[in-house]
């Protein structure tokens, strides 16, 4: 089960929102590192590449599980930034991107923040009257994981260009465990990133109103 989101009900400073863990009692925490990937609960955007958000590995999770008195929230940890982009499991720890371009690793077990990244200012949405993320557009979209290498993937809008109307994108390779930025990263193609669609047409990132 992926983590659920609360928004801001005024106890934190604006433009700030809580991770919110659920608790099940049929799994035991993973071993850390690449070797336990195979095991990893939510490596990418509902749950496979099919994007059907039905986990396969969590037989446990039925009625049954849900009505006992130890099912509920087992941590919640304040993060600078909304959260657009759904986090991931990756054995002992959560993976959250905000955006703010924060990026959090997360302990699966106690809530604690065991890294954090800062990858860029974000963008302000207001630069073009963006109705959706806001007040500032940062990592929207789900990180994906790597199990081979232990790597996380997210990107990052930055708001580096010479005016606000021409931010950069950027592609992040961090360690899932430690949040390190692997060697040579992150990439871009003068401030665009490649990205394929639901009907496979590759499409560039580039300017915020505009596909190239």
């Amino acid at each position: 089960m992926a983590p659920r989101l609360t928004p801001n009900h005024g106890r934190q400073q604006p433009n700030q929102q809580t991770v919110r863990q659920g608790r099940r009692s049929t799994r035991r925490p993973h071993p850390a590192g690449p070797a336990a990937a195979a095991r990893a609960d939510v490596t990418t955007v509902s749950v496979t590449t099919e994007r059907t958000a039905w986990d396969r590995n969590e037989p446990g999770l039925g009625p049954d599980e849900v009505a006992k008195s130890d099912f509920g929230v087992r941590f919640s940890t304040p993060l600078d930034g909304q959260v657009f982009a759904q986090p991931l499991v990756i054995g002992p720890t959560v993976v959250v991107a905000t955006e703010t371009n924060h990026g959090y690793g997360i302990n699966a077990n106690t809530g604690k923040i065991t890294w954090h990244r800062e990858m860029g200012p974000a963008w302000p949405s207001a630069a073009i009257g963006c109705s959706g993320p806001g007040p500032n557009v940062g990592t929207t979209s789900t990180p994906v994981y790597d199990p081979a290498t232990g790597t996380v993937y997210l990107t990052s809008k930055v708001n580096d260009g010479p005016d606000d109307k021409h931010p950069h994108y950027y592609v992040h390779a961090v360690d899932a465990q430690s949040g390190a930025e692997r060697s040579g990263w992150p990439a871009t193609d003068q401030g665009r990133i490649y990205v394929g669609t639901k009907d496979h047409r590759p499409v560039a990132l580039g300017r915020p109103s505009a596909f190239a």
